[in-house]
């Protein structure tokens, strides 16, 4: 069965839209989502689904998260797959790693083909970063 690593925008930041994780790994199994854990009080999920269609999926976990919570952070989810496309696509892959730590951004948004080569051909490694 698929893993599948769920990010909720603004959730457990400031004192607002505060949910236990405990609370939200029984969310999620109550929408048949399986093997559901959570990551320290991020509001990162990473669970097991047979579900395929992933943004039907981030609707209904939305839906569930306001109904039992009464907040409607933005749900974005992401496979094993993409994670590791994410890791490979790394600027700073071969470099000295033992003071780095990896960052990356995620958008819900589809960037157009202009602004993606716009931010590509932006895109620089600070000299300073080795």
């Amino acid at each position: 069965m698929p893993v599948v690593i769920s990010m909720l925008r603004g959730v457990n930041v400031g004192p607002h839209n505060r949910i236990k994780m405990d609370a939200l790994r029984a969310l999620y199994e109550s929408l048949a989502l399986e093997d559901a854990r959570t990551y320290v009080q991020s509001g990162n999920v990473v669970f097991r689904t047979t579900q395929k269609h992933l943004p039907l999926l981030a609707k209904k976990i939305q839906k569930g998260i306001e109904k039992k919570f009464g907040c409607c952070p933005e749900v974005l989810l992401r496979t094993t797959n993409d994670m590791k496309k994410v890791v490979a696509a790394n600027p700073f892959a071969g470099r000295d790693r033992s003071r780095a730590r990896f960052w990356s951004r995620f958008s819900l948004r589809r960037r157009g083909a202009a602004r993606r080569q716009r931010w590509k051909s932006s895109r620089s490694i600070p000299r300073n970063c080795t």
